[in-house]
């Protein structure tokens, strides 16, 4: 393949699997699962009891019983990486968390208005975000406040948004949540506004023995006017040894309103917990595209 097409192919891959940016709206950063453990189980809104609750549902904050501080380490398709660390820490008044994001898309060739190669720029975004939750008896109530910061090339803006959240736990085995996410003014290009990627989310999560949970997400993205059914489950097959495996079912020929292939719809993964410590893998093919990888590394203390 020669350097303009591989340069040409480089642009569409990450467009398209890693949403950089398009006239209508501001898919980024925000478009991307956080978190090993979510991408494996696939719905997260319910079972978010940890320091992935901060992306999938601030409410899910009020159940972490020690702080925990948590990395993750993504790879997208093409050059595209996707680094995360949070913190979240529980007290008297409620559960205060933190994180920051970037997500690189490596070099990227230019072309002129002739079609000739004029260089190479890059893109990247970065997302920090504050969140608090507070336990109400059984319920979980949360909001986050975002600031995001897109570059594409010598151009740069910024935004901000916020998320709210709420969990239920009428009892043991079974989690209920829902959550509206990226609410903010969009973001101001020289070609005019874009819009954030609003996504109200419902979902459940059911344990039918304590080493059997069944997760389930519906997804409503306004801005697209596209739903989605994620459904997954975890399994400790030994002790402190977990599978998961999930599947995204979407209105329309593409998962998640994206241009992903249909293939990415499924996603598996394993967990380890040792003691404080815990690890998580996920792993999801988009056939000629690559494939998505996601590693995290947790502590509680």
């Amino acid at each position: 393949m020669t350097t303009g097409r591989r340069g040409s192919a480089a642009l569409i891959v990450a467009i398209a699997a890693s949403c950089i940016w398009s006239p209508a709206r501001a898919s980024s950063i925000l478009d991307i699962p956080m978190g090993a453990r979510p991408a494996g189980l696939g719905a997260y809104t319910a079972a978010a009891d940890d320091i992935n609750a901060l992306y999938w549902n601030p409410g899910g904050l009020s159940f972490l019983s020690k702080p925990e501080l948590g990395f993750t380490h993504t790879e997208l398709y093409g050059e595209a990486r996707l680094e995360t660390l949070g913190y979240a820490h529980p007290t008297r008044l409620g559960t205060f968390g933190a994180s920051t994001s970037y997500l690189g898309q490596g070099r990227i060739e230019r072309r002129d208005s002739q079609g000739l190669k004029a260089g190479d720029y890059s893109a990247s975004d970065r997302l920090f975000v504050l969140g608090y939750a507070h336990p109400i008896g059984r319920f979980g109530l949360g909001v986050n406040a975002k600031f995001l910061q897109q570059q594409i090339a010598e151009t740069t803006v910024s935004g901000f948004a916020a998320d709210l959240g709420a969990a239920y736990r009428p009892v043991r085995s079974l989690r209920l949540g829902v959550s509206v996410l990226n609410l903010g003014p969009g973001m101001r290009w020289q070609s005019g506004d874009s819009q954030l990627p609003l996504t109200l989310t419902g979902g459940a999560a059911y344990s039918i023995i304590p080493q059997f949970m069944l997760a389930a997400d519906v997804r409503h993205r306004f801005l697209e006017k596209k739903l989605s059914l994620g459904l997954g489950f975890e399994a400790e097959v030994y002790r402190g040894f977990l599978l998961r495996a999930s599947y995204l079912a979407a209105n329309g020929s593409t998962a998640a309103g994206s241009s992903v292939p249909a293939l990415s719809r499924f996603t598996a993964g394993f967990g380890l917990r040792l003691r404080d410590y815990s690890v998580d893998y996920s792993f999801a093919p988009a056939g000629h595209i690559g494939n998505a990888q996601r590693l995290s590394l947790g502590y509680r203390f």
